[in-house]
């Protein structure tokens, strides 16, 4: 266990560290979780330290929240730290990885990350409205039609969904602007640009 001194001056290390221009922002959020969960600071404290806000310390804390693969593209430079809190928003590791491809290879702004997020957060609020009241009505999950689904899914590279009906059904395909959309048109139809 270490002495209170060897603690204080740990903890001063690490607030000067974070003080240097040359950290990228997950570096600073492990920093400043390592403050906080090793040195028992508020956020409000830790931000006083390091002369940040304290939104601005909750915000960049919020990256501790995305995928690993999310992380590594902030690292590296290959997104910014607004585009990895824009992803941070979708709770789903795997969909934020899915949506860390879209923005990088499309090289989306901000901007337009945050309304793809905001998109992808209002489908699957619906999706989960609609699935929470077919399970209260009853309805047992098919399967094939899941397997489906996923095979849909990979193929298209977006949210697809099935919905069966009493004679036939509907398939629901996703796309989060007119490039995509264009993208999926060529797709099925088989056209090759």
């Amino acid at each position: 266990m270490r002495s209170a001194d060897e603690q204080q001056q740990l903890g001063l290390a690490l607030v000067e560290n974070l003080q240097r221009s040359d950290l990228n922002a997950m570096d600073e959020a492990r920093a400043f979780r390592r403050l906080i969960d090793e040195f028992g600071l508020t956020q409000e404290q830790v931000a006083a330290r390091v002369g940040r806000s304290r939104p601005g310390v909750a915000n960049t804390l919020r990256l501790l929240d995305t995928s690993p693969s999310v992380q590594e593209a902030v690292a590296v430079g290959r997104i910014s730290e607004g585009h990895a809190r824009a992803l941070a928003s979708i709770g789903e590791p795997a969909r934020q990885d899915e949506l860390l491809s879209f923005v990088v290879a499309r090289d989306l702004s901000v901007r337009d990350t945050e309304r793809l997020a905001r998109e992808v957060r209002a489908t699957t609020n619906q999706s989960s409205t609609s699935a929470a009241a077919e399970a209260t009505a009853g309805a047992a999950a098919d399967p094939d039609l899941e397997q489906m689904e996923k095979l849909l899914r990979d193929a298209l590279a977006t949210k697809v969904r099935l919905q069966p009906g009493a004679r036939g059904g509907r398939i629901t395909i996703t796309y989060f602007d007119a490039d995509d959309l264009a993208r999926l048109v060529d797709r099925l139809a088989g056209v090759a640009r």
